[in-house]
C-alpha cells in the first residue's frame, strides 16, 4: 500500500497505546465506504464509547465537537472523511486523532497528536482499514468487500465483477454485486440512522444473515420510477446533463452512478433536495476523464454562500442554499462552456 500521507508505524504505536482508560469516539462518512470502516475498525477496538455517521454540512461539527468534549473523549478515529484544518486543530487540542481516508488533500497534517493517513483515491477506505487493522487482529474479508464495492460500484458493473476482485485481491464472494447493491439502498431507507445498518453488520457472520430485503427492494422502486422521470426531464447542453428531481429517498448518487456509467463520454450533475429543505445536495460524475470534477463543482459556487464541493477527479459531490438553484446553473454552464474552448 502506497500511503501520499502518514506512515503505518505511528498508525500501530497509537493502537498498541490504547487502553481500558481512553474514551474513544469513531466518526465515519455516512456511506456503504464509511459504514464498512466503522464495523472493522470498531471490531478491532473493542472498545467505542462514541459513535456517528456524519456528512458533512458547514457549520455542523461544532455540537460535536462539544458533546465529545463532554464525554470526554480522548481517541478519536475519523474514518472516509476529511477535516478543515481549524476544526482538526481544536480537536487535536483534547483528543488523539487518528484520520483513515482516500479523499483528495491539499496539505499533510500530521502533527504530534494527528495521525494523518491518505491513500490514492481509487482504494476506499474501507479497503484501507481492512489493510492497516486485519495486520492487528483477522478482519471479515465479506464486511470489506462489500464496504469497498459499494464506493467503487461506478466503475464495476455486475458483468465486470471479476475486475474488482483481480483489482482489489478479494475472495470471490457469490452474488456480491447483488448483495452491496441490498445494502446501498437499505442505507438509503435508513438515511440518518446508518447505525442500524451497523449495528446489524456487528453481530453478522455474513451477508446472508442481513434481512434487509424489505427496506431495499421499496427503496429499489423508487429508483426505477426516477429514471423513467430522468429520461423525460433531463437536460443536455453540449455534453453537460443536469437533472433536478425531489425523490422520496436520497438516492442521487445511485441514479447517477448508473447513469454514468451508461454516458461515459458525458457529464452528469444532479441537484436533489436533501432532508433540510434549505438546502440542495449536489453531485457530479464525469468517468471519461476530461473533466475535473470538484474543480467544476467549486467554480459553480462563486458567489454562493454556505456552500461546498469536493470529491474525486470523475465523482464529486457538494451542497449550496435552496434559493441559489439558479445562480449555480448558470456559473455551472458558464464554466462548462470554457472546458470546450
Amino acid at each position: 500500500m502506497n500511503f501520499l500521507a502518514g506512515d503505518e508505524k505511528r498508525f500501530y504505536e497509537f493502537m498498541s497505546g490504547l487502553d481500558e482508560t481512553d474514551k474513544i469516539a469513531v466518526i465515519a462518512h455516512d456511506d456503504g465506504d464509511g459504514l464498512g470502516s466503522a464495523v472493522i475498525a470498531s471490531k478491532i477496538i473493542g472498545k467505542v464509547d462514541y459513535l456517528k455517521f456524519y456528512d458533512f454540512i458547514p457549520g455542523s461539527f461544532l455540537p460535536m465537537l462539544e458533546e465529545m468534549k463532554r464525554k470526554k473523549i480522548n481517541k478519536i478515529f475519523f474514518l472516509d472523511m476529511s477535516l478543515p484544518e481549524n476544526e482538526l486543530l481544536e480537536i487535536s487540542k483534547f483528543a488523539g486523532v487518528v484520520i483513515i481516508d482516500h479523499h483528495p488533500f491539499s496539505k499533510d497534517l500530521n502533527s504530534e497528536n494527528v495521525i494523518f493517513l491518505k491513500v490514492e483515491s481509487k482504494y476506499p477506505a474501507c479497503y484501507l482499514c481492512y489493510y492497516l487493522f486485519s495486520k492487528i487482529q483477522q478482519v471479515p474479508e465479506w464486511i470489506a468487500e462489500i464496504g469497498t464495492l459499494s464506493d467503487t460500484a461506478y466503475k464495476y458493473s455486475k458483468e465486470e465483477i471479476s475486475n474488482f476482485y483481480r483489482d482489489f485481491g478479494f475472495s470471490e464472494i457469490d452474488n456480491l454485486w447483488e448483495k452491496t447493491f441490498d445494502l446501498i439502498l437499505a442505507l438509503v431507507y435508513f438515511s440518518g440512522k446508518t447505525k442500524n445498518i451497523y449495528d446489524l453488520l456487528m453481530k453478522s457472520s455474513g451477508f446472508s444473515e442481513l434481512e434487509i430485503g424489505e427496506y431495499s427492494e421499496i427503496v429499489r422502486k423508487e429508483l426505477e420510477n426516477q429514471i423513467k422521470e430522468y429520461e423525460k426531464k433531463k437536460e443536455e447542453h453540449d455534453g453537460l446533463i443536469f437533472y433536478y428531481f425531489e425523490p422520496s429517498f436520497a438516492i442521487k448518487s445511485l441514479i447517477i452512478n448508473k447513469l454514468s456509467a451508461e454516458n461515459y463520454e458525458k457529464t452528469l450533475v444532479f441537484a436533489q433536495k436533501s432532508g433540510n429543505e434549505d438546502s440542495l445536495e449536489i453531485s457530479s460524475r464525469s468517468q471519461s476523464g476530461k473533466v475535473n470534477c470538484p474543480e467544476l463543482l467549486k467554480k459553480a459556487l462563486m458567489g454562493i454562500p454556505n456552500s461546498n464541493a469536493g470529491g474525486h477527479y470523475n465523482a464529486a459531490g457538494g451542497r449550496i442554499p435552496t434559493e441559489y438553484l439558479g445562480k449555480f446553473k448558470e456559473n455551472l454552464l458558464r464554466e462548462y462552456e470554457k472546458l470546450q474552448l
